[in-house]
């Protein structure tokens, strides 16, 4: 049977509607249609008013003004929640990241790294040595290089370097000094020769500058091209 709430929706979905639209969709008879109007009217369910059929024969119609039928209601569309995806960048991926940074990300990640494995992970091919590439993180103690062997460091600079298998190479110090004019006095400056052919320089005690087998022949071709004059 229908009921009260079925003819507002219907009349609130649809607008102004005659009493035989009423009676035509709920297969009703035409008086029965027209008390239940009548009464939802009386209950201020619905509003009279005056309208014209399709055949534009004046008669009255009726509204449900101010109500909202319920399958007329909307509601807002049910989305999923996102779903977060966290994508890895490759760790050798180099980027915009220097190859000084990439050796250090990769021995800090494993705690230490041969040279054989630098060189791989870096492409480094010939006498391309990784110790050139880590000289600065060297130098301030973020990377300690024993050998072939490199390993996180603390972070403090070293005051010497780390011992090799083989005895470094020193330069003893010496002190010529005449009446006209007195040589630089080298107060501990010494020359490191590390087992892979990089070359250390410090003074007093404190690294210089660390130069590969590449740096060291290029330097050596220009020690050889030119004079240099002597302290007389």
């Amino acid at each position: 049977m229908t009921n009260d709430q079925q003819i507002i929706d219907f009349i609130a979905g649809k607008g102004k509607v005659r009493v035989v639209e009423i009676a035509d969709k709920f297969d009703m008879e035409l008086e029965d249609a027209r008390s239940r109007t009548l009464a939802l009217i009386e209950s201020g369910d619905l509003v009279e008013s005056n309208g014209f059929s399709p055949a534009g024969i004046a008669c009255k119609v009726y509204d449900a003004k101010g109500v909202i039928s319920a399958s007329a209601v909307k509601t807002a569309p049910s989305f999923p929640a996102p779903v977060t995806r966290t994508i890895e960048t490759p760790r050798t991926s180099s980027g915009s990241r220097s190859k000084a940074d990439i050796a250090m990300g990769f021995i800090l990640e494993k705690g230490q790294a041969t040279s054989a494995e630098l060189r791989d992970l870096l492409g480094l091919t010939g006498s391309q040595s990784a110790s050139g590439y880590l000289a600065s993180a060297i130098k301030s103690g973020r990377i300690i290089k024993d050998g072939q062997l490199f390993r996180a460091g603390d972070g403090k600079p070293i005051k010497k370097p780390a011992k090799t298998k083989g005895p470094a190479i020193e330069i003893a110090s010496t002190e010529t000094v005449t009446t006209e004019q007195a040589a630089p006095k080298m107060a501990d400056f010494r020359i490191g020769l590390w087992s892979d052919g990089v070359i250390e320089l410090q003074r007093n005690g404190v690294t210089v500058v660390q130069i590969n087998q590449a740096e060291r022949d290029h330097l050596m071709q220009f020690m050889s091209s030119v004079k240099i004059p002597a302290f007389v």
